[in-house]
């Protein structure tokens, strides 16, 4: 008679019983999302559509002659009451702006405004305060007149006002390329910080290359961009010269506007020379 003895059963092994869940360990992604929001802002500002009309109601060409010679008369003004004056004037404009586009016009200044504080903090602890006074004041106006024209005039008519004044073609085409292609590649950096957060699992010890990275893959897609805007132009004919077509005719109230720029130009001239 044969025993029976007992069939041992087979085991599973190990590693094929253990809990299959995964746990990763939290990560910071402060970087990638702190990345993704600069961007973002860059972003946002290059392709806002400017508000309709004019920061001053003048012509393109005659409003953006009259900013430029304003801030470079805030620039080499020697006498702070130049710049008081024409602060008190540029805040009467500002002034009346709704409030949304009040904001929209005042970030970058009031940015622009606290980074000099900040820059000439030390002049007001070594015997030059007028220093820590004038140049952020001087910074404030300036900003504030250029935010004004960029935020009431669409980019191709501040190229076309360019063209008016005789500017050359290589340097209206590099600013109408150097717009459209800020926007092209920060919306390639941004999907590809978008791709990296998402595809990113547990924690990551070599986040200081995923900028390289970033930055190479909008270098690559630069090089892209470039053959495919040469051969566009190619195709249609461009030769890099830019005809200048009529951007508005002068009216009465481009005629006040040259008349307020004589003013402070005189006014300038009369502070510099006779007042100290």
């Amino acid at each position: 008679m044969n025993s029976t003895e007992p069939v041992e059963q087979p085991r599973l092994p190990a590693w094929l019983d253990s809990d299959e869940r995964y746990e990763p360990p939290r990560d910071r992604d402060a970087f990638v999302r702190r990345s993704a929001a600069a961007i973002s802002a860059v972003l946002s500002q290059v392709r806002r559509a400017p508000v309709s009309g004019s920061a001053f109601g003048l012509s393109t060409p005659v409003e953006t002659f009259c900013v430029f010679a304003l801030v470079l008369l805030v620039a080499a003004s020697r006498n702070f009451a130049f710049v008081e004056i024409l602060g008190a004037a540029t805040l009467v404009r500002v002034a009346f702006l709704s409030p949304r586009r009040l904001a929209d016009v005042l970030t970058a200044p009031f940015q622009a405004f606290l980074f000099s504080l900040l820059i000439t903090a030390p002049a007001a602890f070594f015997g030059q305060p007028r220093a820590f006074v004038v140049v952020p004041c001087k910074t404030l106006v300036a900003t504030t007149l250029i935010a004004l024209l960029a935020r009431s005039t669409p980019w191709n008519r501040l190229s076309a006002s360019f063209k008016t004044f005789g500017a050359p073609d290589l340097f209206v085409f590099t600013f109408d390329l150097a717009l459209k292609y800020v926007a092209l590649l920060a919306e390639i950096a941004l999907q590809t910080l978008d791709a990296v957060r998402l595809r990113s699992v547990g924690r990551d010890r070599r986040k200081g290359a995923t900028l390289g990275g970033v930055v190479g893959v909008a270098f690559l897609k630069a090089q892209d961009a470039v053959e495919e805007q040469f051969d566009a132009m190619t195709c249609r004919g461009f030769s890099g010269e830019y005809r200048r077509f009529p951007v508005g005719v002068f009216r009465p109230v481009d005629a006040l506007g040259v008349a307020a720029l004589v003013v402070f130009v005189a006014l300038f001239l009369y502070l510099e020379s006779f007042v100290r």
